[in-house]
C-alpha cells in the first residue's frame, strides 16, 4: 500500500506543490518513502530523474533514506553498499 503525501512549497511558482509517495514496509522506521533529496533553487527534480542519472547506486541516497521506493531501498534494512 502506499499513500500520497503533497507538500507546498512555499517558494513555488503559481502555488505548485510535489508530491511524495510513502509506501509501509520493514525498514527500520517501519515506512519507506520516496523523498527526493534537495533540489537546487528553481528545479523541482524527482525520485525518477535520480533514478535515470544513477544516483540510486550511490551511498548517500541510501544513507539518507530518499527515495527508497523507486530506488528500491524499500523493506532493506542492510545496506546494499
Amino acid at each position: 500500500d502506499a499513500t500520497v503525501w503533497t507538500s507546498d512549497d512555499e517558494d513555488a511558482e503559481d502555488g505548485d506543490s510535489q508530491n511524495y509517495v510513502i509506501s509501509f514496509g520493514d525498514n527500520d522506521q517501519g515506512v519507506c518513502s520516496d523523498i527526493p533529496p534537495p533540489s537546487p533553487s528553481g528545479k523541482d527534480w524527482t525520485c525518477e530523474d535520480q533514478k535515470g542519472w544513477g544516483k540510486c547506486s550511490e551511498r548517500w541516497m541510501w544513507d539518507n533514506r530518499y527515495c527508497e521506493t523507486t530506488c528500491g531501498f524499500c523493506g532493506r534494512n542492510e545496506s546494499p553498499y
